[in-house]
């Protein structure tokens, strides 16, 4: 990712400089700045108060702030108080305004009209609840550098670009990028190393006619254990007796298959590498015929047929495959899995899905601490296990 520098606003409170000096990347215009810390949370130096909101649809101007004993009250007249929200990617510099916001819920195409030389506006682009939606800038957009940034990013992140018109041309450099906002709810997951599982229970309700399971991982390395890193399973190391195997590949690919209740093989292999060390979600559904798998809503296998319904003679397992092997290598959050199938095609993938009447199981790893993994369902609670238990990290 590339640097940006260059101050094209002056006059910023030391105040803010220095709570802006510790946040993950640096920001450096006035305006740029408070608004970066309105829709940031990260890690501050010293003791820091805030009195008032910090939701920027929320009137500014009265709050204060105290760092190191230092207090600021009121923000500067160019703080979000006067911010314009987007309905589309439309911007005028002919029109008053610093600040200009807009969360997306769709890729989006920006157009610029109007030019006024001078004129320097702020643009806050905030990822919607699925997040990975792209800009498309206009052709009179210059960039710092030659680069253009299109960021796409994860869900709920926020980036802010400074943009100058010259009368003729816009200039724009990117003064924040990918902040994500602090977590207020469901904010964990569980990291397995390999030598840790969850257990949680043993029964029919684990092979449904029709079937939906799916999660968010994120893994950065091999599975060593053969090939194989089991996201969740029913079946036992050899495969003897039926039972399903939800996996992460060594190659970095999402593995769904088994052994089927008349005892016929299944196994697909995606193709989607996802051993990148980001949140990826998949899925995999089957309508008693065929079978699909999801990656990130995209569809990456299937469908491909298979006799007899699913099998389920072991206890399920997220993490390992019981037996001797199939370790999992990587971060666990949010895994449902269902008595319907939910994806008859492509999707936008949530973070935070819900339990409702064909769910027979959800477990976001809400808790953030202790041995238990609940359920959203209420029926099929898990427990940590291994050397030492899975440890609990920060969720998507």
């Amino acid at each position: 990712m590339p640097t940006y520098g260059g101050d094209m606003r002056r006059g910023i409170l030391p105040i803010l400089r220095k709570i802006l000096a510790t946040q993950r990347r640096p920001i450096w215009s006035a305006a740029i700045a408070t608004s970066a810390l309105l829709v940031a949370s990260q890690a501050l130096a010293g003791t820091l108060t805030i009195v008032g909101s910090q939701t920027v649809s929320t009137n500014l101007t009265a709050q204060s702030i105290t760092l190191g004993g230092v207090t600021q009250t009121n923000w500067p007249s160019m703080s979000a108080g006067g911010a314009i929200d987007l309905t589309d990617g439309v911007i005028d510099f002919s029109q008053t305004g610093l600040l200009y916001r807009i969360t997306l819920t769709n890729n989006i195409s920006w157009v610029f009209t109007n030019h006024v030389a001078g004129r320097v506006v702020l643009l806050q682009i905030t990822e919607g609840g699925s997040g990975g939606w792209t800009n498309s800038w206009p052709s009179g957009l210059l960039w710092q550098g030659g680069q253009i940034i299109n960021s796409s990013s994860a869900s709920n992140d926020v980036s802010v670009y400074e943009i100058l018109d010259n009368g003729s041309t816009w200039l724009a450099q990117a003064q924040g990028l990918d902040y994500a906002p602090p977590c207020t709810s469901d904010c964990s997951a569980l990291r397995f190393a390999g030598s840790n599982y969850i257990t949680v229970d043993q029964g029919s309700q684990w092979q449904p006619a029709t079937f939906t399971f799916e999660a968010w991982v994120k893994s950065s390395q091999g599975q060593p254990n053969g090939g194989y890193g089991a996201l969740a399973s029913t079946m036992e190391f050899g495969g003897a007796t039926p039972g399903w195997l939800a996996a992460f590949t060594d190659a970095g690919h999402f593995f769904f298959g088994g052994r089927m209740s008349d005892y016929s093989a299944l196994g697909v292999e995606g193709t989607v590498a996802i051993n990148d060390g980001a949140w990826h979600h998949v899925a995999a559904t089957y309508d008693g015929t065929n079978l699909v798998t999801y990656v990130d809503g995209v569809q990456d296998t299937g469908p491909t047929s298979a006799t007899g319904g699913l099998g389920a003679d072991w206890t399920l397992n997220f993490g390992v495959l019981p037996g001797g092997g199939y370790n999992y290598y990587g971060v666990l959050d949010e895994v449902r899995i269902s008595k319907t199938v939910r994806y008859p095609g492509s999707f936008t993938p949530a973070y935070h899905p819900t339990a409702d009447s064909d769910t027979i199981g959800l477990w976001t790893f809400s808790e953030g601490s202790g041995t238990t993994a609940g359920d959203a369902t209420g029926n099929h609670g898990g427990t940590l296990g291994g050397s030492p238990t899975p440890a609990w990290v920060a969720g998507r």
